[in-house]
């Protein structure tokens, strides 16, 4: 490789920090709704920190921070990291960067200053407090490694994306080291051992930003791999070897009712198949729980058995139910497709479009509420001194509190100027964390007799919702906006 010559070490330059000055712009902010996440968790991090700072959090040789700051501090992490491999894929994948090289090369070194310069910012919480300040990077970088791709995309294949390796890594993970033990046993290890993980998840870190641009064969045609009808002949033939028995289940598990309203719109997790839907949640379910099993194990050396897998399960089935909530609220934060389904679609108007549009959302809510909303019931049977009609009926009225949690965000519709995935996003977040979860207190209180009005007027104010919110959709202009 020959060696730049000053005037291409100037362009690289200038190249460079015109794509790093796309971080301060409102390119960065545009399809990014990790930014508000991790602004909102960032002020609660430091006012957390700056309450702590004066406490001793050296125990026996080991460093831990107070729990709430060590989950905030986490999940600041995962949210300002993501934030910024958002924005970075983004850049990579556009067009530009496929026709021009050089704007690539640009990319690639602006998104690690951008790293360095959040490494520093987000050292503060845990510094004030007295950490270490090798292990503190320790995590950072760890975390920068874990979250370096692009977050699943909530299209029809971001099932199949959850499944691979690196996703599944990733999202293990996150889930270990939000244990505030878990990241002691970090904070306390030795320099040396620190600088060696240091430097390993670098190079894990500039590997993982490369990006290749893809090359077309030389001389493809219908005869090789990279064609499509070669890929579709490929697809057949090996779908033909599977016996006619797994065929036959996949099909009942991919089983779409014929009364929902035929549109594609992003349904990440399934819900419009419910056999799917019920088989994905539980299986969510008995992970998380094997999950928190095993941190147990490894953090207290508490030995896992029967009653406390059972004790879990309410927990975590209450989880299950706030991650279907977040995926049911996934089109209204990705609306890429709408102008196109407007106009290759039998609407009408945009009113008829969005009439149509929440109507396959209230069917979508309503299908997943009466599936893990008897599960989160039964969970709770198995734990309390309830009888098993209550906890069914309480299992009931979290479902249909959860239609009315997933139409909260649609009021960003309302106001043009909030009608943005960022704002939908943290409308999203207050219903699911805040609202669902009380309301899934209070509807399991056989004492308190005013607690069905809650489960009422969620699904009044959802109709209410869904009647009003194209009125005030179909005024509003629909720009094409970018694909995360």
């Amino acid at each position: 490789m020959m060696p730049l010559t000053p005037q291409a070490k100037s362009q690289a330059l200038r190249d460079c920090l015109r794509a790093l000055r796309l971080y301060a712009s409102p390119v960065f902010l545009r399809q990014n709704p990790m930014v508000a996440l991790g602004t909102i968790y960032g002020v609660l991090c430091l006012s957390s920190a700056v309450l702590s700072r004066h406490g001793e959090y050296w125990r026996h040789g080991y460093y831990t921070l107070p729990p709430l700051l060590a989950a905030l501090w986490w999940v600041l992490l995962f949210s300002g990291f993501s934030a910024i491999t958002t924005h970075y894929w983004r850049q990579m994948r556009a067009l530009p960067s496929f026709l021009m090289p050089r704007m690539g090369r640009a990319e690639y070194r602006a998104v690690h200053l951008a790293a360095l310069f959040a490494i520093t910012l987000f050292s503060i919480p845990p510094l004030l407090t007295g950490a270490p300040w090798l292990n503190t990077l320790l995590l950072e970088a760890i975390a920068l490694v874990l979250w370096s791709e692009p977050l699943p995309s909530e299209r029809a294949t971001s099932f199949k994306r959850l499944l691979k390796p690196r996703t599944a890594l990733s999202m293990l993970g996150f889930f270990i080291l939000l244990v505030p033990k878990m990241q002691a046993y970090l904070f306390s290890a030795p320099a040396s051992v620190a600088l060696l993980l240091i430097a390993l998840c670098c190079g894990v870190t500039l590997l993982a930003f490369r990006h290749r641009t893809p090359e077309w064969p030389p001389g493809a045609s219908e005869h090789t791999p990279s064609s499509p009808l070669a890929r579709l002949v490929k697809q057949h033939s090996s779908g033909s070897l599977l016996p006619r028995g797994i065929k036959a289940l996949t099909r009942l598990c991919l089983w779409r009712p014929s009364w929902l309203v035929r549109l594609p719109l992003i349904d990440p997790i399934n819900t419009e198949r419910p056999i799917a839907f019920a088989l994905s949640v539980a299986t969510l379910t008995l992970v998380f729980v094997v999950l928190g099993q095993g941190i147990a194990l490894v953090s207290d050396g508490v030995r896992p058995s029967f009653a406390a897998v059972v004790s879990r399960l309410p927990i975590m089935a209450r989880q299950s139910l706030m991650l279907s909530g977040m995926g049911l609220i996934g089109w209204m934060r990705n609306r890429s497709d709408w102008p196109f389904l407007l106009t290759l679609g039998p609407y009408g108007s945009k009113q008829g479009f969005a009439r149509a549009v929440f109507r396959l959302h209230l069917q979508r809510g309503l299908q997943a509420g009466l599936i893990v909303g008897p599960l989160l019931g039964l969970t709770v049977w198995l734990n309390q001194n309830i009888s098993l009609l209550s906890a069914f009926a309480g299992g009931l009225g979290c479902g249909v509190t959860l239609l009315g949690a997933s139409c909260l965000p649609s009021l960003a519709f309302f106001i043009p100027a909030l009608n943005k995935p960022s704002v939908v996003m943290i409308i999203g977040l207050f219903a699911m964390i805040g609202l669902l979860q009380i309301s899934i207190m209070v509807l399991f209180d056989p004492t308190l007799w005013w607690r069905w009005l809650i489960p009422a007027g969620s699904l009044a104010g959802s109709f209410l919702l869904a009647y009003l919110a194209p009125l005030f959709l179909a005024r509003q202009d629909w720009p094409i906006e970018p694909p995360p």
